[in-house]
């Protein structure tokens, strides 16, 4: 199951940004029917907020980039490590940045795909690599460009 949404965020585009991360594992309680819940709540709060970003779950783990007003990007992320559909949650970046890397970007990826075995790999590198940080981070931009790209071929139906 597979949920990808978009909202556009370009009221903020003009001036600084706060761009957050995290991972985190699902919990117990987590189901995949819940990724569908969390596409579809997601993109009306986050529209409403003005919040973009990438949300991406392979194999049980989480990885999420927030763009938006830091209060509301703060606030936001302090709902999630709250969820208890997540565990061990981990901020990784956080800070202003000059623009938005997903001005146009709400999607979430997760569940049953084609993603190439390549791509899955390159982002369980990333997760591990972040999980194993003392101090938080700038994502690179190949980074961030990865997470698009899942998100992309988790929207494209298996056949």
């Amino acid at each position: 199951m597979q949920e990808v949404t978009e909202c556009k965020g370009e009221e903020s585009d003009l001036g600084e940004i706060f761009r957050l991360a995290y991972v985190s594992e699902v919990s117990s309680v987590f189901d995949l029917s819940d990724l569908q819940e969390i596409g579809e709540k997601s993109l009306r709060r986050n529209a409403a907020m003005d919040i973009t970003g990438v949300l991406v779950m392979d194999e049980g783990r989480f990885l999420q980039i927030l763009e938006g007003d830091e209060r509301a990007v703060r606030d936001l992320f302090k709902r999630i490590a709250l969820d208890p559909r997540h565990q061990e949650v981990k901020q990784v970046a956080g800070g202003l940045q000059k623009s938005r890397y997903l001005s146009s970007w709400s999607l979430i990826g997760g569940g049953k795909s084609s993603v190439p075995d390549e791509l899955k790999e390159k982002f369980h590198a990333l997760y591990e690599r972040l999980l194993k940080l003392d101090e938080m981070i700038e994502l690179r931009s190949e980074e961030i460009e990865l997470l698009k790209v899942m998100t992309l071929f988790y929207a494209v139906p298996l056949i």
